[in-house]
């Protein structure tokens, strides 16, 4: 088994295995330490999101602009 000299974002094991893609595509990781996995997008803003990183840049971008509008957002 080969595997990845990169840091387990979950127990900070330093080594991580790939074993293939989630059903949308992003990388799976899984820990060879503590067995979990996770993806590429773990413990970022686009973490099991349901719109694209695309749209999520859009929205930012007019919050930026001050295109948004606040109104009857719930707190």
């Amino acid at each position: 088994m080969s595997y990845l000299l990169m840091q387990s974002p979950l127990c900070d094991h330093p080594k991580i295995h790939k074993p293939g893609k989630t059903s949308k595509g992003s990388q799976r990781y899984r820990c060879l330490d503590c067995q979990q996995t996770f993806s590429e997008t773990f413990d970022t803003l686009y973490y099991r999101l349901q719109i694209s990183s695309e749209m999520i840049q859009a929205i930012l971008q007019a919050h930026a602009e001050g295109s948004i509008s606040h109104q009857g957002c719930s707190p």
